[in-house]
């Protein structure tokens, strides 16, 4: 086909079977030019005057809809080249009138589903259309006299009584209309109570708290009578930093109101009685393969149960440290059933950097067949997978061990990082414990006395809120340290900085999941270099070179946003406002975007910039401080501290 040769369409062919009214089937003979490019079908109500046309494309038959009944309609079609340039002239016309269909249509069906149909105020209904047939609108209506026209409506009734929803359908054959009764009772209280466990040890004291309440509730409010904010969770761990007793109080709310349970004097935290160079607690390494390393000795507490108590020996030599501990009496006794109750145990306070599951390794000795195994579990709870942890040598030498009877190697799951506790029970009495090893790397394995003890210096979480934590991170000239009082935090830390390739620094810090923005007021900031810095920070790990972000104010050189975006990589840095302390800084975290913001009130917040980081789901997230001289600590307040998870 070109400007010379136009093809003349041959005869169009059309048919008139309606599938339903207002509709015509056509056909045409195709065109033999190597250029065509396609058709284009034109009608309407005028012979040769067309008021449509449809580009079909290489085919060659279509169908028309939506012409009106008892109508006359003209048709042709043209072709045109592959430059859609050269177009035919119209083939021959064709017409047809438009029968009318005489089939009515039907009326649609009205019908939906509610859920629930019932329950007690405030009620949430969700309604759903079901109705069937041709439908061109809807209308919901209420017996409380509100309405809708969705599809799907949520619908909650807040006051109690008996309601009617009414749905009705409309299309071009009528109208139907179906209807559902509601009953909405009234809220009764619910009755608040709960348990414990454990009730009672040495402090810091890890206790899990488990509602017990009945009737329905939709809040919870604990006071765990130390004096640390109410929790809101439904079943939370709360850590008792110092001895005393407490009187712990739950308040449970639902529509109708509170209810309250209160156990007076419930927890009791007595001191600690640990003997050797760990007085306190354990510090678990920051670095691969993050060890916890407790002398048996240094116990941070040793409770006799059941007429049987773990005694220090030095009988059988070759052991590390001052000694090592036996179970005794040694009387062929086997405890494997409620063993966190009536067996003797020992405690080891150990502050963990790492969550997830560690692998428990003991150095141990069983004299005979009989008395070679013992139990392991977490912050006062029998933990199965770490249970009948035997394999030693029955010959009266010392062997590294961390399998259980069952064959299983033995683990206990660290849910947060921060201060547990991990006990050790007699299962056959006899035992002697030497040194217990804990790692989350699966590969490692101790031989011979094992790794030196883990230093417990580094520590200052009996000092801070819980969930709380904090320590050095990377190589600092002096130890840091944080304390907490009257909404304040008061971070003390050396280190070189916070920049190139690895960080020297103090650390406050809790887990963060997923996204969240953690919020600050740097009250003041000490000038040990104009470089200090102190702000708020997400990292990825504990590890000196990890990823992270941070908005921090320094001490002579105003605002910044700075963060590492590869393990090991380079720091990157973008300044805010030329501003000093008291300032407030803000780091938000949207999935893999990291954004900065500051503010002069708390009120105002401005973007200092954004910047994307691939980090681990799970991450730390509290207040960051470098003194930028690790020959100085750099003592800063920061207040109004706030972190929010997404």
């Amino acid at each position: 086909m070109n400007a010379t040769h136009v093809a003349v369409i041959i005869t169009l062919l059309f048919f008139t079977s309606i599938a339903q009214a207002g509709q015509v089937n056509l056909a045409w003979y195709p065109s033999t030019q190597s250029t065509l490019g396609g058709y284009k079908l034109s009608y309407g109500t005028a012979s040769g005057n067309y008021s449509s046309s449809v580009d079909v494309g290489k085919q060659t038959t279509y169908t028309v809809v939506n012409l009106r009944d008892g109508a006359k309609y003209y048709f042709a079609v043209k072709a045109y080249d592959t430059t859609r340039t050269v177009e035919s002239s119209f083939s021959n016309e064709v017409s047809t009138t438009i029968g009318v269909t005489s089939t009515p249509i039907a009326a649609p069906t009205a019908s939906f589903s509610a859920s629930p149909t019932s329950g007690t105020a405030p009620l949430m209904v969700t309604l759903i259309d079901t109705s069937t047939g041709s439908i061109s609108s809807r209308a919901w209506t209420f017996s409380d006299g509100t309405t809708d026209t969705a599809k799907t409506v949520i619908k909650t009734f807040n006051t109690p009584g008996s309601y009617t929803a009414t749905l009705k359908v409309t299309g071009p054959g009528g109208s139907d209309t179906t209807t559902q009764s509601i009953s909405v009772t009234t809220s009764s209280l619910p009755v608040a109570n709960f348990s414990a466990s454990p009730t009672s040890g040495t402090a810091p004291l890890t206790v899990k708290f488990t509602d017990t309440s009945t009737g329905t509730v939709t809040a919870w409010s604990w006071d765990f009578g130390d004096g640390t904010p109410p929790s809101t969770q439904r079943n939370p761990s709360h850590s008792y930093a110092t001895t005393g007793t407490y009187t712990v109080k739950l308040t449970t709310t639902n529509s109708a109101g509170s209810n309250a349970k209160t156990q007076k004097d419930y927890i009791k935290v007595s001191s600690n009685t640990g003997t050797g160079s760990s007085a306190g607690k354990f510090q678990q390494g920051s670095v691969a393969p993050n060890l916890v390393v407790m002398e048996a000795e240094h116990f941070t507490g040793n409770t006799a149960q059941g007429g049987y108590a773990w005694q220090a020996t030095t009988s059988y030599g070759n052991y590390s440290g001052a000694s090592a501990l036996r179970a005794l009496p040694e009387d062929n006794t086997r405890i494997d059933t409620n063993y966190a109750a009536t067996s003797p145990r020992l405690d080891y306070q150990v502050n963990f950097v790492k969550t997830g599951t560690h692998y428990v390794w003991i150095r141990a000795l069983g004299p005979s067949w009989s008395s070679d195994s013992l139990h392991v579990g977490l912050d006062g709870q029998e933990v199965a997978s770490a249970a009948r942890l035997s394999q030693l040598n029955p010959q009266g030498s010392w062997a590294w061990s961390k399998t259980t009877q069952g064959g299983t190697i033995a683990t206990l799951n660290v849910t947060n990082p921060g201060i547990h506790i991990i006990n050790v029970w007699m299962r056959e009495s006899g035992t002697l414990l030497d040194k217990l090893v804990l790692t989350p790397n699966a590969n490692y394995t101790p031989s011979d006395l094992g790794p030196d003890e883990t230093i417990s210096t580094t520590i200052g979480a009996a000092t801070l809120p819980s969930p709380w934590i904090d320590m050095d991170i990377g190589n600092v000239g002096q130890a840091g340290s944080a304390s907490y009082a009257s909404g304040a935090f008061t971070v003390k830390g050396s280190g070189d900085d916070i920049w190139d390739n690895a960080d020297a620094f103090h650390f406050v810090f809790q887990s963060m999941t997923g996204d969240g923005s953690i919020v600050a007021r740097v009250a003041s900031i000490d000038y040990t270099n104009s470089w200090a810095k102190a702000g708020v920070m997400i990292r990825e790990s504990l590890d000196a070179d990890a990823r992270h972000a941070m908005a921090v104010v320094t001490a002579g050189n105003g605002v910044a946003f700075q963060r590492r975006t590869t393990p090991g990589g380079t720091s990157y840095h973008t300044a805010g406002a030329a501003v000093g302390a008291p300032y407030w800084v803000k780091l938000t975290r949207s999935g893999s975007t990291f954004t900065a913001y500051q503010s002069a009130d708390g009120n105002t917040w401005a973007p200092v910039s954004s910047a994307t980081i691939s980090m681990a789901t799970s991450v730390y997230v509290g207040l960051a401080l470098t003194s930028h001289n690790n020959s100085a600590l750099n003592a800063s307040v920061l207040d109004n501290v706030s972190k929010r998870t997404n």
